[in-house]
């Protein structure tokens, strides 16, 4: 064999290596449990999550093509499929970084509300969806998203149909729910602001991690929720330095009430947990 092309395949299955832990899986990754990313990508919003059985779901996309370094580093390398996006709400520091991740990957659905929104990156997204004919679910009420692999997504808002519809706050129209498997769970709220509506219902939220609402911002996180949810441990994605001073003192406080173990993205960078199903790893 040639000897350029004996070192350049050392060098591919070199660099592959790279990508790996010492356990053989992609960096931060576990076999046979549940992962979920929490991504450091500014002030904005932007969840992985890799199912046992090897399904991606994203859940936002963050202010910026920051998303796009970040799937690059914890995905596999010969992996280019999102099995399922989830749009929270359309506001640009959830919707951007999503624009460019559907040009590069294949996208089986996305799940949205379609409220109204006049915002470039909201309307790029859209334009993206329709080009690449992907399949779109509109979140109009509560319901129960199967992700495979024993993983399923408890949505428990919005409670009406929003497509088309113009809305004081597009944070008020976050899907909000909770990810379980098995006995383990996690609530993601997105922005929403009036989450006190749903403790006032008395749904069952108690879940172990808490995807803290709004970025940590004194408009969410009312105490009578964060109590309802009872976290062991809560993750606030926020920008360092940002200038709506989130996370908010008073949210601070409130989750320091249910004792849960604050873990913050402008502190700590991507935050990493994974499931066996009966308990929780903090990977990173």
């Amino acid at each position: 064999m040639n000897k350029k092309i004996v070192i350049l395949i050392l060098f591919v299955f070199f660099s592959a290596l790279t990508l790996l832990n010492n356990n053989g899986q992609i960096k931060g990754a576990t076999d046979n449990k549940l992962a979920v990313y929490f991504l450091d990508i500014g002030q904005g919003d932007a969840t992985l999550i890799r199912t046992p059985a090897g399904d991606d779901i994203l859940i936002d996309g963050g202010p910026n093509n920051t998303l796009l370094q970040k799937l690059g580093e914890y995905l596999p390398f010969y992996d280019h499929k999102i099995e399922t996006i989830i749009l929270t709400h359309p506001d640009s520091d959830h919707v951007t970084g999503l624009v460019e991740v559907i040009k590069r990957y294949e996208v089986d659905r996305v799940l949205m509300t379609r409220v109204y929104s006049d915002s470039t990156s909201y309307l790029s997204f859209l334009a993206e969806v329709e080009k690449n004919n992907i399949t779109v679910e509109v979140i109009d009420q509560p319901e129960v998203v199967d992700f495979g692999g024993g993983v399923t997504f408890d949505i428990i808002y919005p409670l009406e149909n929003l497509v088309g519809q113009k809305v004081d706050s597009t944070n008020n129209t976050s899907i909000t729910g909770k990810l379980i498997y098995a006995s383990t769970t996690v609530m993601l709220t997105g922005d929403l602001e009036n989450e006190e509506e749903l403790a006032a219902r008395h749904l069952d939220l108690k879940s172990d991690i808490y995807h803290v609402g709004h970025h940590g911002s004194s408009n969410a996180n009312d105490l009578s929720f964060v109590s309802a949810v009872e976290p062991r441990y809560a993750v606030i994605s926020v920008g360092a330095n940002n200038h709506y001073g989130h996370p908010n003192y008073r949210t601070l406080k409130n989750l320091e009430k249910v004792a849960a173990e604050v873990f913050r993205t402008d502190q700590l960078g991507d935050i990493i947990f994974a499931s066996d199903g009966s308990s929780w790893e903090i990977v990173k």
